[in-house]
């Protein structure tokens, strides 16, 4: 008796306590946003007391009651990466599905499906849509009260585990959580909604075909899909009944649950069993119901990346599901147009749990059908674990018209190749364009750099005879006693405009120093003109003519022409009353008929020294 009474404090301090944790749970996801918490247990022997904290670093406390004494547990907040990782539902959910994707070392894409039934607590895991061995079980309130259910699985590509933990949330709330290799998965519906699964449905029209349900059943509406995936324009043609858009309903309904998308799905069109099911204006009206059901299913975030989304609509990765309308008139089994084939084993036999594959097209076959298609269902009805016997069977028993179903790989159409032609010979030429511009603005860089280039030594321009240009240096000369020149700076000597820099010789003999260093003055300078009677000299320098010293000096007279050399000869005038002026620079040619520094005394008014 003892006992059972200290048990039934126990369940009721347990029941009592798990009341205050979803309050508290309640009250921090109010005060805190959408995180969850962490318990470690500090062991204590009274009841923890409310402290005064701020609001960020608020501490809640479960009560754990073992071995007569009360633990605290105090919380530490984590961020809501920690949350994402865990994805809630409640007992009144009813069943729920979830998903994780991941990744194995090798780069293999896996799902981990859980189906569990918050109610009952049965569940069922599926890895890669097989069901995984010792998976199937219960996971009740009642179950998870003294710890969570744990299911472990193998991916056989890698070797790597994994594990899937089933723990409570409170007292009416499940919580669930899955890791491989020590990692953390989040669940398909708390990632990012992936942009690359958007389609473009519309359901243009119906018609009225057999389903096969093990025995002569009246004909039923299909609804005609047709879908284009948006990121590669794949398209395909599938029929689907009502009760196939019901099982959508369900399933995105389940994989929502507990997420704050589930308040966006929109509500199935309900059924009407009143009404006359072959009406032509009631299956007008539920085309275009289903129409912009499955419109605005699509626009809500993480359905259209579901696989129950992808393979109702018949694209799922590279593979693509389409469906005809077998009505009579074709060579084939049943009317089809197609001859199959079945997998062979090793032993020469047909596998039975292997495809049935178009081995050959006859006369009257759908277009679209190529050789090496997978047939999968007749009538609405799939033939997993059929033999080529009893396919070929039910095809000739079929009441037509009935509907066929095939997979094939994704052949994008003619006009969307055309279409990706076009444009990338758009991306190419504006590729082109782009190139050549930058070609345009490096040559029109270089000519600017060119332009504020200093400019490089040109020689002097020979004049032809008679012609000359007005020319001046623009700078002083140097030199020491022995004539040397001091200095490498050079001349800067302008001509009609244009500017020239000259280098100096490296000596000038015989050149005294007061004479060498020369100041130009800021006025024009004065140009000499010879007579038009002799022949033009070789080479004119002209220079400035400064006012001659009391003592005129006459420099000799060099022996030989020096190559960009600047020789003085002075010019003798006629005894007038003006002071004598000596002339700094004259011209000189060798002339053997009028002899060496002669004096040239003319007539001429057009010469200031005649």
């Amino acid at each position: 008796m003892a006992l059972a009474g200290r048990f039934a404090k126990c369940v009721a301090l347990r029941v009592l306590l798990g009341l205050s944790n979803s309050l508290l749970d309640y009250v921090c996801k109010k005060r805190l946003g959408d995180r969850r918490f962490r318990f470690r247990g500090i062991k204590s022997n009274c009841l923890p007391r409310r402290c005064q904290v701020p609001p960020h670093k608020l501490q809640l406390y479960e009560l754990r009651f073992e071995c007569r004494r009360i633990f605290p547990f105090a919380c530490i907040v984590h961020s809501p990466l920690d949350s994402a990782v865990r994805s809630m539902a409640s007992v009144f959910s009813g069943e729920i599905n979830r998903h994780w994707e991941f990744l194995d070392s090798a780069g293999g894409r896996h799902v981990l499906s859980l189906i569990h039934d918050c109610v009952s607590g049965a569940r069922a895991c599926l890895l890669d849509y097989a069901e995984l061995k010792d998976s199937a079980g219960t996971s009740n309130c009642l179950n998870l009260l003294f710890g969570a259910a744990k299911i472990a699985f193998e991916v056989k590509a890698t070797g790597e585990w994994g594990k899937l933990e089933i723990r409570r949330s409170g007292i009416l709330g499940y919580q669930y959580r899955c890791e491989v290799d020590g990692r953390a998965i989040r669940e398909t519906t708390s990632k990012v909604n992936n942009q690359e699964h958007e389609f473009d449905v519309r359901i243009p029209s119906s018609v009225q075909a057999c389903a096969y349900k093990g025995g002569d059943q009246p004909n039923v509406t299909w609804y005609l899909l047709r879908v284009r995936r948006l990121r590669d324009g794949a398209c395909t043609e599938v029929h689907r009944r009502y009760t196939d858009f019901e099982m959508l309903h369900q399933q995105c309904d389940g994989m929502m649950k507990g997420h704050h998308l589930s308040d966006s799905l929109p509500p199935l069109p309900c059924k009407s069993p009143l009404l006359d099911r072959s009406d032509a204006a009631f299956i007008e009206s539920r085309r275009a119901e289903l129409q912009a059901y499955l419109r605005t299913l699509l626009r809500v975030p993480h359905v259209g990346g579901l696989d129950t989304t992808r393979a109702f609509l018949g694209l799922v990765g590279d593979l693509r599901e389409r469906s005809f309308v077998v009505s009579g008139g074709a060579a084939g089994g049943g009317g089809a147009g197609f001859a199959l084939t079945a997998d062979v084993q090793g032993d020469g036999l047909s596998d039975p749990h292997g495809f049935l594959t178009v081995a050959q097209l006859l006369r009257g076959a759908p277009a679209g059908v190529a050789v090496g298609d997978m047939l999968l269902r007749v009538g609405g009805a799939t033939i997993e674990g059929k033999s080529l016997l009893q396919v070929t069977e039910r095809l000739e028993k079929m009441p037509q018209p009935y509907l066929v179903h095939l997979i094939s790989a994704v052949r994008i159409e003619r006009q969307q190749r055309q279409k990706d032609i076009i444009r990338q010979q758009q991306l190419l030429h504006k590729q082109q364009q782009l190139q050549q511009q930058q070609l345009q603005q490096q040559l029109q860089q270089q000519q600017l750099q060119q332009q504020y280039q200093p400019e490089t030594y040109q020689p002097p321009v020979t004049h032809s005879g008679g012609q000359h240009g007005a020319m001046w240096m623009d700078s002083t000369i140097s030199s020491d006693e022995n004539g040397d020149w001091i200095g490498d700076a050079p001349l800067l000597v302008r001509e009609k405009g244009q500017a020239t820099y000259l280098k100096p010789p490296p000596s000038l003999p015989h050149l005294p120093l007061d004479i060498a260093q020369y100041q130009p003055p800021p006025k024009p300078l004065l140009q000499y003109q010879p007579p038009s009677r002799f022949p033009p000299p070789a080479q004119y320098i002209a220079q400035y003519i400064p006012p001659a010293p009391e003592a005129q000096y006459m420099p000799p007279v060099p022996e030989a022409v020096q190559p960009f050399s600047f020789p003085v000869q002075s010019l003798q005038p006629r005894a007038v009353a003006a002071p004598p002026v000596w002339l700094q620079s004259s011209v000189q040619r060798a002339e053997p008929a009028y002899g060496r520094n002669a004096v040239y005394e003319t007539e001429d008014e057009d010469n200031p020294f005649a």
